[in-house]
């Protein structure tokens, strides 16, 4: 995995919050966060709006999202951040999200949340890292 190029830090020696990876044979975008802060979902977003810049309708996202190691990111923030990126979008194709994480109740709860949500471009599951196997399949389905 390649480290994320983190624009909200000055050039010091910080740690990146998370690493990026495009699986180019499955077309899934890869994110392993190492933090669970602002500073996380915004290098994200920057991915994000790299990943969006020249989309086509008829586009298929796959995003992966290791949360193993930062924990569940700060949900408000990058809730409020997303909806105001997604908002700005003029295309918004199919798109997958896998979040992978450790056994956590609140995470349970945010599946069942997400799969009650009517949202007709995006499709997001939640599995523990013991069954990455079948997230893995799940995102990578047709």
């Amino acid at each position: 995995m390649q480290t994320a190029p983190d624009m909200h830090s000055t050039p010091s020696a910080e740690p990146a919050p998370l690493t990026y990876h495009h699986d180019e044979i499955n077309a899934v975008h890869e994110f392993k966060f190492h933090e669970s802060t602002p500073r996380a979902v915004n290098v994200w977003l920057d991915h994000m709006e790299r990943i969006y810049a020249d989309i086509s309708t008829d586009a298929q996202v796959r995003l992966w999202m290791d949360i193993t190691e930062s924990g569940s990111l700060p949900v408000s923030y990058a809730m409020n951040k997303t909806y105001r990126w997604m908002s700005k979008l003029d295309v918004h194709p199919n798109a997958r999200m896998v979040f992978v994480h450790k056994p956590d109740m609140l995470m349970y709860l945010a599946d069942q949340l997400f799969r009650t949500l009517r949202l007709n471009h995006l499709q997001t599951r939640f599995f523990t890292a013991d069954h990455s196997e079948a997230a893995r399949a799940w995102l990578v389905e047709r």
